[in-house]
């Protein structure tokens, strides 16, 4: 059964990001627009978090010595941004802030009216703010909200499988509806799809997110810096970052065998102060950093370590880790658990006092710390690039905007919250340029062509996510990709099932980008690259990984731009589009 629909804009996806376009949209005047998704309730923004969600924007209490261009600066050195992306996410940053906040997502002020802010991963001004450990969900839920009561359409139900183009230029998308497909002409086509998070089987992404970077890929979107996830310890029977407090309160961690025996592994390894300093500094240094194998991501090598083994890794609250000492703990935790009222004899208390909400998640879940080990392990969190955006993430084909995770702002490293921060300032900024183009209505109905796939799912992904997980997670070895490469071609050659399809075009495109990096960069930023078992010499090369029809390229980042900044020019060339 074939169905045909048309709107003047159509966005993908219905989380922080597509809801956030679509509010603006509105709000700006732009008429018919649909949002189409999968499932209203699937998705990241809506289903995940950590101990207290971060959302990272300029620092807007206090003493901090903030501005724009610092934290534009800050973003653009991390490498691989491009320097008015950086720009941008700086500058909308409080503007989508406090739009939020007038939507109803309550984030933490103090008396004074000020967002009281703590420093995040990578973070040097205390940037991050939060609304508790569901952050995203009240953000999502808030918006949707807000665009209920405007004139946008609701399509469910539909995954898409192909951008519509006339040239280079997007028309439209195709949907695999669960019957035969369905059909949405557009003028403009918003992706708001999320990371690729079927990619990895190790992961932190909610069961029910996919994304579809396979089906911009196939549309001939140029990539930025797939290379690039962020990894890091999380909960694995429910998925749940366990960032933060969660490592703050300074858990003990156990592996048990397949005997059942128990064991603190980290003592193998790690003197006991290395291990209280480093479990504490696992809170805000989270994510997995090549930078820091020899520190605080020296967990995350042990951890993986026991469960590439066959070992379960379980985070014990209701313990201290052996030797566990108030008088021998860092200087810096020390002071952080005492000023936050959390010094109490063992970790489960201590979170209690520290961050009550974050232990009622896991026990709203059917996981209570007082009582029961969280089993974690090493997963991917964060798609850090995506397709290749312009300052107004519109993608290298015209008219299809990519915002939220599916864009590629970010590089080797980012802030921890900067991506919450990206689905607003790139929802944003995407919607005025819409609505700043012409409004033709109706839009050009395109010749096009049907998908040879169908629904069911073979297996494929599954198989790729096994082999995934053990070659490109943290750890690459590039000699040992490349034999992979061949029969991931031929796998998806005789895929004929769409989910499958695009899951593995994204997956191809992942692999040849892990590949050209350890070749031409080396071990940076979220992985390591090994060769014979050696890790290889590290770069701090900035430039970002473009990949295009399937060949990948360096090419330099976009500077960050000397706006202007004289009050008069810029309120007369205001004026002048009023």
């Amino acid at each position: 059964m074939k169905k045909e629909y048309y709107c003047n804009v159509l966005i993908v996806g219905c989380g922080a990001a597509g809801l956030a376009c679509a509010y603006n949209l509105s709000r700006l005047g732009v008429k018919d627009v649909t949002v189409a998704c999968e499932n209203r309730n699937y998705g990241t923004s809506r289903n995940t978090g950590s101990d207290k969600q971060t959302y990272y924007k300029l620092s807007l209490s206090g003493s901090e010595n903030d501005s724009v261009y610092k934290m534009a600066n800050e973003l653009f050195s991390y490498g691989g941004i491009n320097g008015d992306n950086a720009l941008c996410e700086a500058a909308s940053s409080a503007e989508c802030f406090f739009r939020l906040t007038e939507l109803g997502v309550p984030f933490v002020k103090n008396e004074y009216g000020e967002y009281a802010g703590y420093k995040t991963d990578f973070d040097s001004c205390k940037r991050g703010t939060s609304a508790g450990p569901l952050t995203s969900k009240y953000m999502t839920e808030s918006l949707e909200r807000a665009v209920e009561k405007t004139d946008t359409e609701f399509i469910s139900g539909l995954f898409p499988v192909k951008i519509i183009k006339s040239g280079n230029t997007a028309r439209g998308c195709v949907f695999a509806d669960g019957h035969g497909f369905t059909t949405v002409f557009a003028n403009y086509v918003v992706f708001a799809t999320g990371g690729e998070a079927a990619m990895f089987g190790s992961s932190v992404f909610p069961k029910s997110q996919f994304g579809a970077m396979g089906v911009l890929i196939d549309s001939g979107c140029e990539l930025s810096n797939f290379n690039y996830w962020q990894y890091g310890l999380a909960s694995v029977d429910f998925r749940w970052n366990a960032s933060g407090s969660y490592q703050q309160v300074i858990p003990r961690y156990v592996s048990v065998d397949k005997n059942g025996r128990e064991h603190e592994f980290l003592r193998d390894s790690l003197s006991d102060c290395e291990i209280f300093e480093y479990t504490f500094l696992k809170g805000y240094e989270w994510p997995f950093d090549s930078e820091r194998i020899n520190a605080s991501s020296k967990i995350d090598l042990l951890v993986k370590e026991q469960t590439d083994k066959g070992f379960d890794v379980y985070l014990d609250y209701t313990k201290n880790p052996q030797n566990f000492s108030f008088d021998i703990l860092p200087e810096k935790a020390g002071q952080y658990l005492e000023n936050s009222s959390a010094m109490q004899p063992t970790p489960v208390q201590r979170l209690l006092s520290m961050n009550i909400r974050a232990y009622k998640n896991y026990l709203a879940h059917g996981i209570d710390l007082k009582n029961d080990y969280l089993r974690i392990a090493l997963c991917s969190q964060h798609q850090n690039g995506g397709a290749s955006v312009d300052a107004d993430y519109e993608t290298s084909v015209g008219n299809l905007f990519a915002i939220g995770e599916a864009a590629g702002v970010f590089g080797a490293y980012r802030p921890g919250g900067s991506a919450l921060n990206s689905t607003q300032v790139s929802a944003l900024r995407c919607a005025e340029k819409i609505a700043k183009m012409p409004q033709t209505a109706p839009p050009e109905k395109t010749g096009y062509s049907l998908p040879q796939t169908t629904f069911d799912d073979d297996g494929m992904v599954l198989k790729w996510q096994k082999i995934t997980d053990r070659i490109c997670l943290n750890i690459r070895d590039v000699t040992e990709i490349k034999k992979y490469v061949p029969g991931l071609i031929s796998d998806l050659a005789s895929c004929r099932y769409y989910k499958s399809h695009e899951v593995l075009t994204a997956t191809l495109a992942f692999y040849k980008s892990c590949i050209f990096a350890g070749e031409n960069i080396g071990s940076y930023g979220c992985s390591v690259y090994t060769e014979n078992g050696a890790i290889t010499e590290k770069s701090s090369n900035k430039n970002k990984i473009v990949v295009f029809d399937g060949e990948c390229s360096l090419r330099e980042v976009r500077p960050i731009p000397k706006s202007e900044q004289w009050f008069e020019k810029v309120y007369n060339k205001r004026s002048e589009n009023i």
